[in-house]
């Protein structure tokens, strides 16, 4: 994170118009103790703007710890952003703050924490530990996500397990377990981890896998595929005319390639799951009664 942070302090005993600048929007103040310039906040997109602002929220509290998605954004691990996301802390003494010390932004919660550690100047769990806290809170789709970024990060499963494993008996260890079980280090995208973990909770009736080679396909990376046949690519409409040429190899290699967007797995994740059943389902019955 480059974007310079202001501490508010040591900035107004050598800035004699930062108030004055903070008034009239130069400065944006992120948190009680930090600022940004307005304009290096609105150049940033808004998963860096939420990164930022976790950040912040960090340097300016005493002893509170980043954790869960928070932790997961400072890391550089795989969330899908959305305007709802808070700031997620725990305090080391396993308490709550008093209620006039709580922010809207923020959500603390109560966590037996392990010593922190740094990054940006923050304080915040590691990347095994904050994959553990998105999954006990966000469900098995958050953590999936969190999960397959931090083994492309270079945290492997047996971390995830010890991680687990040290923390005793938790809330919704079910789902954790899950996540760590059907992590990969294989996923290209958040969305397509997304897609993942849509299909592995709707028990779909056929395998699905990451499908990692392909013969005389030179160039062609790994792509989600269902029963050996079916492979469904996540991709932008943006980015769709790039993907032209590797679908039509796929679809001569005998694959059927099914395209959705980010923006219809997010909007519509049940649509998503009932056209993936209808159009497999169809082609099937097709084939075999031809």
């Amino acid at each position: 994170m480059t974007t310079p942070l202001t501490n508010i302090d040591s900035i107004r005993a050598n800035h004699p118009t930062f108030w004055t600048d903070l008034k009239n929007g130069t400065y944006l103040k992120l948190a009680p103790r930090i600022a940004v310039r307005r304009d290096h906040y609105h150049c940033l997109d808004f998963p860096s703007q939420l990164c930022l602002r976790a950040i912040a929220a960090a340097r300016s509290a005493y002893t509170a710890v980043l954790i869960s998605k928070s932790a997961a954004r400072v890391h550089g691990l795989w969330v899908i952003a959305t305007a709802e996301e808070q700031i997620e802390m725990a305090l080391p003494t396993n308490t709550l703050p008093h209620k006039d010390r709580r922010r809207p932004e923020r959500i603390y919660r109560k966590a037996s924490l392990p010593e922190p550690v740094l990054v940006d100047g923050t304080r915040c769990v590691s990347k095994a530990r904050a994959v553990i806290d998105i999954a006990r809170y966000h469900g098995f789709r958050d953590g999936l996500i969190a999960a397959d970024s931090a083994l492309r990060a270079g945290v492997s499963r047996e971390e995830l397990t010890q991680e687990f494993a040290g923390m005793g008996r938790v809330r919704n260890s079910r789902i954790v377990r899950a996540v760590i079980h059907h992590a990969s280090e294989l996923s290209r995208s958040p969305y397509e981890s997304f897609a993942r973990a849509l299909i592995i909770e709707a028990d779909f009736p056929w395998p699905i896998f990451f499908k990692a080679q392909f013969k005389a396909l030179p160039g062609i990376t790994t792509a989600l595929c269902i029963n050996n046949a079916y492979l469904v690519d996540i991709v932008s409409a943006k980015a769709l005319p790039h993907q032209r040429e590797r679908h039509q190899l796929l679809r001569k290699a005998g694959f059927t390639v099914l395209c959705y967007s980010p923006r219809q797995l997010v909007d519509h994740p049940d649509r998503f799951l009932a056209d993936l059943t209808a159009t497999i389902s169809a082609r099937q019955k097709a084939a075999r009664s031809a």
